[in-house]
């Protein structure tokens, strides 16, 4: 493996334990919760007959779909991790 390509790796698994550590907390699941609610997690997006609302609940959305995806990784194989970093 490249110098590099080790660098990303050990990045995705600090940036996972930095959110696993931030959201375990009790004060941090809480935090989850709120933002669970905000960026509605679990409901729709769709606002009818207004797509700019629609669009900006879907951005919303984004945002603890992210937070869930990085938490579910495991820090063994941050592969899913570093392809996420790499969008931004």
């Amino acid at each position: 493996m490249s110098k590099e390509k080790d660098t990303i790796e050990a990045q995705a698994k600090q940036l996972i334990m930095d959110y696993k550590c931030t959201f375990a907390s009790p004060e941090g699941g809480r935090v989850l919760k709120d933002l669970s609610k905000f960026c509605l997690e679990n409901r729709t997006c769709y606002q009818k007959g207004d797509s700019h609302h629609t669009t900006y609940n879907t951005g919303a959305r984004s945002i603890i779909i992210r937070i869930r995806t990085i938490m579910n990784q495991d820090t063994v194989r941050p592969r899913e991790t570093q392809t996420i970093n790499e969008s931004n």
